[in-house]
């Protein structure tokens, strides 16, 4: 295509207005003139169907006559717009720019642009479904986690309160039944007390009073009536023993069925570096100093950490720690296997799952630590550990709200791991303290 000159441009144009007129239905016969003029450019009639049949597909559509007409209306409106627009284009543009129009390899990588956004958009479309089925999934699966938390409570909540109102109505009922008897006697004995009246007066009108009173014992005797003697009775329901501290009591008993997995934790001081100084079982911080200490395998030579007493292989455990406002300390979760000599990485490929705080960061030691924004930095720490559901969870202890969350695969016992950092501060001197948390 490179050899073409402006002249075979311009042959091209006049063909394409040619073809636009035929697409429009535009009788070129009427045209006494030739149709573009210019040097070579000249175009006649035959020329048009001669040309129109060389480039094929024309002669599909529409028919050629002898006279230069064309017959047939199959083509668009919008068609021939479009061939009338590049033959405009290509009498203006004339130059080297407009031959790009017919490279092969500019429409090809026109094609291969287009085929690339389809095949994002299609990988995008099945990332997306996935995703979706995952929210679905999780969805599910909290879900009945949620229900099964809650199932046990609701059960306990609805036998303790069906207990109280048995026992409330067993109350009720036994007193409301002496009761009932009592009224029911009144009667009774209200007929006897009147039969007795009557007696006594129908004795009264029968004898003299001197008759009368001698024999007064033995009228008293005929005339007695045996009645129960009437009792002061007062309500034996007391309401203050279901109307006190009810939800207190219900909370007591409800320990029986919790099992929230409190772990109230120690340092272990034969793990401690000797940079550390333990005040006590539960509080913990850094001496520039260091220490005269055995050591042993259990201690870190070098980096400034300690693990707690107890570790563990199963179940769920929970625990707090007070940080204060200090600036520089991390905590977490740590295998038993980790690396406590030399050089020491935090990160969950060195065994490590633990948050930290550097300066007014903080974040979460990733392969690279990831910073985690939050409005304020939390003083006091919650970590959740779910040794079977492989997930160790940091949450705000104060407000009860969620930090990070850390997946993994455990296989081996895991330590509650603490770094109290370097930086003293006035209010907790680069102290951390384990919050031990009771029901």
């Amino acid at each position: 295509m490179g050899g073409i000159n402006e002249g075979d441009w311009l042959k091209v144009s006049s063909l394409l207005f040619n073809l636009a007129c035929v697409v429009t239905g535009l009788e070129l016969a009427s045209l006494s003139s030739p149709i573009i003029d210019g040097p070579g450019a000249t175009v006649s009639r035959d020329c048009l169907c001669e040309s129109a049949r060389a480039l094929g597909g024309v002669t599909a559509i529409g028919r050629c006559c002898k006279d230069g007409y064309v017959s047939g209306r199959h083509f668009t409106a919008g068609l021939g717009r479009d061939l009338l627009s590049l033959s405009g284009y290509l009498r203006r543009s004339r130059g080297a720019g407009m031959r790009a129009l017919f490279l092969p390899e500019q429409l090809q990588k026109s094609v291969t642009k287009l085929q690339a956004m389809i095949d994002k958009r299609k990988l995008a479309k099945s990332k997306y479904e996935s995703l979706l089925q995952d929210i679905s999934n999780m969805m599910q699966n909290v879900t009945e986690s949620i229900k099964k938390s809650f199932e046990q409570l609701h059960s306990f909540l609805y036998k303790e309160e069906s207990a109280l109102l048995q026992q409330l109505k067993a109350e009720v009922n036994l007193q409301s039944t002496q009761l009932q008897e009592k009224i029911d006697q009144i009667p009774k004995d209200l007929s006897s007390l009147d039969a007795s009246i009557k007696a006594v007066q129908k004795e009264i009108g029968l004898q003299d009073n001197v008759d009368f009173l001698l024999n007064l014992k033995e009228t008293q005797k005929r005339t007695k009536v045996l009645v129960p003697p009437l009792e002061h009775v007062v309500m034996k329901v007391k309401p203050e023993n279901y109307l006190g501290p009810l939800q207190y009591w219900t909370w007591k008993n409800m320990f029986k069925i919790l099992d929230p997995g409190l772990s109230n934790l120690t340092f272990d001081p034969d793990t401690a570096s000797s940079h550390l100084s333990l005040c006590g079982p539960t509080r913990v911080r850094y001496n520039e100093k260091p220490k005269l200490v055995p050591d042993i395998p259990e201690r870190f030579s070098v980096a400034a950490f300690i693990l707690a007493t107890d570790g563990f292989t199963s179940g769920r455990h929970y625990w707090q720690v007070d940080v204060g406002d200090g600036k520089d300390w991390s905590l977490g979760v740590a295998r038993e296997s980790v690396n406590r000599k030399g050089d020491v990485r935090q990160s969950p490929k060195y065994g490590y799952w633990t948050v930290y705080r550097d300066k007014d960061n903080f974040g979460a030691f990733l392969v690279h630590p990831k910073v985690i924004e939050m409005k304020d930095i939390p003083t006091r720490i919650g970590v959740y550990l779910d040794y079977e559901g492989g997930r160790v969870s940091f949450y705000d202890a104060d407000i009860f709200s969620h930090l990070f969350t850390f997946h993994a695969t455990f296989t081996e016992k895991v330590y509650p791991f603490f770094y109290p950092g370097l930086h003293v501060t006035k209010s907790n001197w680069g102290m951390l303290r384990l919050h031990h948390l009771y029901l």
